[in-house]
């Protein structure tokens, strides 16, 4: 099966992201591993660690602006479980 996640426009670590995420929840930890490891190959900016809820974001995959760039709210409080405020508010605060 392949696994398909498209996010016109986005940056490729984002691009990553969606992949990875779209693995975990299918259970696909190979295509999983080797997202994350994309991802995380290619440099991004750090998040601000004054940003709400920047503990759940990085847990989850989100660890740069880059990755958080195009997301909505309903995006990260369901893969990063921040609250529907936390996720405006650092939304807000990096300029999404």
């Amino acid at each position: 099966m392949t696994t398909r996640v498209f996010a016109p426009a986005c940056h490729p670590r984002r691009q990553y992201l969606l992949i990875a995420l779209t693995a975990r929840q299918r259970g696909e930890d190979a295509i999983w591993y080797v997202a994350r490891g994309q991802q995380q190959a290619i440099a991004g900016t750090a998040l601000p660690a004054s940003l709400p809820g920047r503990d759940l974001l990085v847990a989850a995959g989100y660890e740069c602006t880059e990755d958080v760039d195009g997301a909505r709210a309903d995006e990260l409080t369901k893969a990063a479980g921040l609250s529907r405020r936390d996720a405006e508010a650092a939304l807000a605060a990096l300029g999404s």
